[in-house]
Parts: structure tokens; C-alpha cells; sequence
């Protein structure tokens, strides 16, 4: 049972409701993902085509490389299928059609940002109105590799982050590329404002043991550094958690962790039967 039932919440606490993305208790810091939407772009003139084209497959390049890098920094950590996820990326990098749509939308006269954004939106509605639900998700997808494209063209890279702190992801979609920027061992929990169990971030969260609690909704006076639980059992969100609650969730987590420990031992044992 969750300590959530029973405990009265502290003056300063706060309780956050969502879907189950992955199961566990995860206890850390916050940290928000939000470093830039391109949707949120306009339209505007672009004054020259040939550079605008040159610096669009130049970035294609480096956001290429970073996907690649981020790949090999979580790969011993994924099975093949999972790690699938980052190759899934690289091709839609490569894809003549997005690559030409934002072209076209450059030589119509859009600068770079408006011509990206417009391209991924086109590609990200033409999965939301598919009818299989698996499928549907994929717009994330879509929506993720914007805005690192995007980040990438402002000049924005990941944070480097505290080798040793503990950390809980948060934003409005947790991408990929976020989780393989936290050091190894030290993601605690992911809380996706947006998405389902079907995106892509609560299958890496589920493959990497990570608690997941994703359709939140946008969570009030966040900030970094806010010392947070993330009960993927549940799909539930402690914020600011008081002594108690969080007294009950780290007996919670030891005792996740030893289960771990004993299933880590069995795991490679033959199975048997009792006939």
C-alpha cells in the first residue's frame, strides 16, 4: 500500500496524481527539462537561403553525433529492442521526406526555426490521427527530435549535472537525450507532464528500472532542487515530502532495492518445474 493513504500532508507538501509509466519508489532532486519549445516559434523572413540550407544539414550533423554519443552512454544498459529507440532517431534524421519539407519550407522563404517547426508539426499530426494508439505516441517522437534540433540550433546543450545527486527528471516531455544526459546511476524517477505509457520515455524508464509517472499535468511553483518522490507504483507524485511520508518511502525503496538484489541472483538460474 502506498504511504499516500494514510498520511496527512505537511504544510509545505504536495501530492501530484498521473498514469503509471514504470513501476518503483524513486526519492530525489528535481530537475526541470524545459529548455525550449519549438512550437512555440513564428514564422519569419529568411534573408539567405544557401546559408540557411548549409546550417540546416550542418546541424543535422551535430544533432546526429549527439544521439549517436547519447546511444553509446546508456546502451550497456538497454537491450537491443529498447536502444532501438535512439537508431529510430538517427533514420528519421535521414529521412528524405522531413529533410525536403523542411528544405522546401526554407527556399519558400521561411527562416530555419519556422521551417523546422513547420515540418514537424506536419509530421507529428499526420501520426496523432493514426488509429492505433502505439503509433499515435510516435508524435512524441516527433515532438522530442524537434526540440533537440532546435536546442541544438540555439546553441543549447545539456546541464552537466552532480556525479553524485540524486535525480528526478521532470518537464512536459522527458526526452531520450535528458535521460542519457544524467550520470550513470543517479536517475532516480521521471515525471512527464505530458504522454502515456505508450511514449517512448516511459518504455526507456521501464527498461532502465526507473520509476515512471507520466499525464501529470503541469505542476505549480516547480523549481530545481525541489526534493521529490516519485511512487511509480501508484502514479504518484510527493513534493517537498513531510519527515514521515518520506521516512516511509525510503523503507519503501531499501526494501524495493534488496528484492532487486535477490531477483539480480536468480536471474541467469535454469527455470524448473515442479513435473
Amino acid at each position: 500500500n502506498s504511504p499516500l493513504a494514510s498520511d496527512q500532508p505537511d504544510a509545505g507538501e504536495g501530492r501530484v496524481s498521473g498514469i503509471r509509466g514504470a513501476p518503483g519508489i524513486g526519492i530525489g532532486y528535481s530537475r526541470l527539462c524545459d529548455h525550449g519549445e519549438l512550437y512555440a516559434v513564428a514564422n519569419a523572413p529568411c534573408h539567405d537561403t544557401t546559408a540557411a540550407l548549409h546550417d540546416w544539414h550542418a546541424l543535422l550533423a551535430v544533432v546526429r553525433s549527439e544521439i549517436e554519443q547519447e546511444q553509446q552512454a546508456v546502451a550497456g544498459e538497454l537491450s537491443e529492442s529498447v536502444a532501438g529507440i535512439f537508431s529510430a532517431y538517427i533514420m528519421l534524421l535521414a529521412d528524405s521526406a522531413f529533410l525536403d519539407h523542411v528544405e522546401q519550407g526554407i527556399l519558400e522563404g521561411n527562416w530555419l526555426p519556422g521551417a523546422l517547426r513547420q515540418a514537424i508539426q506536419h509530421f507529428a499530426e499526420l501520426f496523432r490521427a493514426m488509429d492505433d494508439p502505439y503509433l499515435q505516441a510516435r508524435q512524441e517522437d516527433i515532438h522530442h527530435i524537434g526540440n533537440k534540433l532546435y536546442n541544438a540550433w540555439r546553441g543549447i546543450r545539456p546541464e552537466s549535472m552532480q556525479p553524485d545527486r540524486r535525480i528526478i527528471l521532470l518537464g512536459a516531455q522527458v526526452s531520450v537525450s535528458d535521460i542519457a544526459a544524467v550520470p550513470n546511476g543517479m536517475l532516480m524517477g521521471i515525471v512527464c507532464f505530458e504522454g502515456s505509457t505508450l511514449s517512448h520515455t516511459a518504455v526507456l524508464a521501464n527498461a532502465l528500472g526507473v520509476p515512471a509517472v507520466m499525464g501529470t499535468g503541469s505542476i505549480r511553483n516547480l523549481v530545481n532542487d525541489c526534493l521529490l518522490i516519485v511512487d511509480g507504483n501508484s502514479g504518484q507524485v510527493v513534493l517537498n515530502p513531510a519527515a514521515a511520508v518520506l521516512a516511509e518511502y525510503r523503507k519503501l525503496e531499501d526494501d524495493q532495492r534488496f528484492l532487486m538484489r535477490q531477483l539480480e541472483q536468480i536471474r541467469e538460474f535454469p527455470a524448473v518445474t515442479t513435473d
